[in-house]
């Protein structure tokens, strides 16, 4: 019998194999040790001195393989790297922030200077928290709500704020649950406070408080979702950006990490990755890189290999998928720490310091997120990506770090417990979202999931068709991770995870894209039927709290405030067509179709994949 893996469809055949043939497949499993598969995979049903012995016996077969297959010629000696220092904050935003794609690459050389030691702190100890404009900038939201309150009528506002409350009453309630009275957990669901919801607004129209049309019941809850967005996830992002210090310090030493760098057809950006992590700050002694390359084709491989050394380790194996590539380098990690980077990612000089940061100060993080940038901006697509990763991202991991219950640890820059993340047995083969799929699983075991201040910067689609591709396997792996974990709707267990987070995640997929593709085609029906000075009214106070949103996201991650301008087309354009996508892989996912791993063109790969196209033709 052969077994094999590496694809989506593979790992759920390796899990009907192990079903049928558990010998085979331990079997299996030992002579292929790159792969880890399914929940139940073998090496956590074993005794821990049995785990012991196996891990420790694919370890060796791994690195004698690694051994085996590495060319010795050519190799760059230790000596020959370039020199290590670490710029400033300052110094690497701002030589990031003027130039894009390989030209912003190329800046993050890392300037000559001696070797930190473990005493030389480089972060300063504790920034102020307080930034009075964003709270300016929210304060600023009373207007266009209080020219909405005086525009429309006395029932329409009654139907709001039934609405409205609806949901805060459900907040405040699941608040009262988690923190006080867990046993009643099983009252007021996240799922009932959705019907709940419904059936309010269901009665408004009956009771004559809205119109009896498509255009009224899709702009009541269009209101009554600003006004929850606006005065609930937006407030909760202000507060914590005035109540979490920046720069802030943990006593104590600092925990031994591991970087692990899958890397797959990465020629150009490896070797940019790994000289910012080199360079980044973080005590002597207590760094190692892992760099897995995946089966490269494009001479990835040997750009890694020139900066193996003691620190560094290179390895390869054959093509699997990012899941295998990460499950692999865990294999050679020692670290208390796992720190993953994507092979495209430049971490800013104070982001190891500061990931570690929530380990340090909190014995029950599990999992700690960073800030992610775009490092390619100039262009109208990626202004809205980058507009998007402000606003749609990290404000909204700011909320959900005061609840301990962050859903996604981005997989261009994001650490775990190692402990937490074999225990949680690693990455599963089974989503498009490896990154989304492990976070939940570290929520699930319990642990809290936080957000720090390391900054990490990654190229975003530059053209419409690579957005296309990579939104596509993004949003299918949302909504496959999504259904993986579906019980968690109805576990009383996971405190804010099941009753805040993970709902908030299931609306974002389920609910609003096809409610704001209906409130599209109301409104066209609304100017239709003559209702042109509401529709107008609505569009201008979206608009206006849109942009509100925007200065308050932007002020607070410290990016340029005139990416506002592009707010407009979050309201309508930019907004609807990631709706459409997240639709059809919504679709895609739910009938069963077959789904592969889609990726967006690398900037700085183009020209080269298209001098290869033409000598293919040839």
């Amino acid at each position: 019998m052969s077994i094999r893996a590496g694809t989506i469809a593979d790992g759920a055949a390796v899990k009907r194999a192990r079903r049928r043939y558990p010998d085979a497949f331990t079997e299996w499993q030992l002579e292929n040790p790159h792969v880890f598969v399914s929940l139940d995979h073998p090496l956590w049903t074993l005794a821990p001195a049995q785990q012991r012995q196996l891990l420790a016996r694919r370890r060796g077969a791994a690195v004698e393989g690694a051994k085996a297959g590495r060319a010795e010629e050519g190799r760059a000696t230790p000596e020959a790297m370039v020199a290590l220092g670490a710029q400033t904050g300052s110094e690497a935003k701002g030589a990031l922030g003027a130039r894009s794609g390989p030209e912003a690459r190329s800046a993050v050389e890392p300037r000559p200077g001696r070797a930190q030691t473990a005493a030389e702190p480089t972060i300063a100890a504790s920034a102020s928290a307080r930034d009075p404009w964003s709270v300016v900038f929210y304060l600023l939201g009373v207007v266009p709500f209080a020219l909405l309150v005086t525009y429309l009528d006395g029932r329409t506002l009654l139907a709001v704020g039934a609405v409205s409350g609806t949901v805060g009453a459900y907040l405040a309630w699941s608040y009262v649950v988690v923190e006080f009275r867990p046993a009643w957990g099983r009252y007021a669901t996240a799922p009932q406070a959705m019907v709940a919801a419904v059936l309010v607004g269901v009665a408004a129209g009956w009771l004559g408080w809205i119109p009896h049309t498509v255009f009224g019941f899709t702009a009541l809850g269009a209101l009554a979702l600003f006004v929850c967005y606006y005065w609930f996830i937006t407030l909760l992002a202000v507060y914590h950006r005035q109540t979490t210090a920046t720069g802030s310090r943990s006593a104590g030493p600092y925990p031994t990490i591991t970087v692990l760098v899958p890397a797959y057809n990465e020629r150009g950006y490896v070797g940019q990755t790994l000289r910012a992590l080199l360079a980044a700050d973080y005590p002597v002694g207590k760094r190692d890189v892992v760099v897995v390359d995946d089966g490269s084709t494009d001479g990835t491989y040997e750009e890694a290999l020139a900066f193996e050394s003691a620190d560094v380790k290179v390895v390869r194996k054959t093509n699997g998928g990012k899941y295998s590539a990460l499950n692999y380098g865990l294999l050679f990690a020692t670290g208390e720490v796992v720190v993953a980077i994507d092979a495209d990612s430049l971490v800013h000089p104070t982001a190891l310091r500061a990931i570690v940061e929530p380990f340090r100060a909190d014995p029950s993080v599990g999992a700690v997120a960073s800030h992610v940038k775009v490092l390619n901006p100039g262009s109208l697509l990626t202004a809205c990506q980058q507009l998007e990763y402000v606003v749609g991202m990290n404000v909204y991991r700011r909320m959900l770090d005061l609840f301990g219950a962050v859903t996604i640890v981005p997989g261009c820059l994001g650490a775990f417990r190692r402990s937490v993340v074999e225990g949680a047995h690693a990455y599963d083969p089974d989503t498009l979202a490896e990154d989304f799929d492990v976070t939940l699983k570290v929520l699930e075991a319990g642990y809290r999931v936080a957000v720090s201040d390391a900054v990490v910067y990654t190229e975003v689609p530059a053209t419409w068709a690579d957005l296309y591709r990579q939104r596509l396997r993004w949003y299918r792996g949302n909504v496959m991770t999504v259904y993986k974990h579906w019980r968690l709707l109805r576990d009383h267990s996971t405190g804010y995870v099941g009753r805040l987070a993970f709902p908030l995640r299931v609306i974002e997929l389920f609910v609003l894209p096809p409610a704001s593709l209906l409130i599209l085609a109301s409104i066209v029906l609304g100017l239709l039927q003559g209702a042109v000075v509401t529709v107008l009214a609505l569009f201008v106070f979206f608009t206006s709290v849109v942009v509100l949103i925007s200065l308050v996201a932007l002020q607070i991650e410290g990016e340029d405030r005139t990416l506002a301008v592009y707010a407009p087309l979050f309201v309508l354009g930019y907004k609807h067509l990631l709706d459409l996508l997240t639709l059809k892989s919504l679709v895609d996912v739910t009938l069963g179709r077959e789904l592969s791993w889609t990726r967006a063109a690398r900037v700085g790969q183009r020209p080269r994949q298209g001098q290869a196209q033409r000598q293919e033709s040839t």
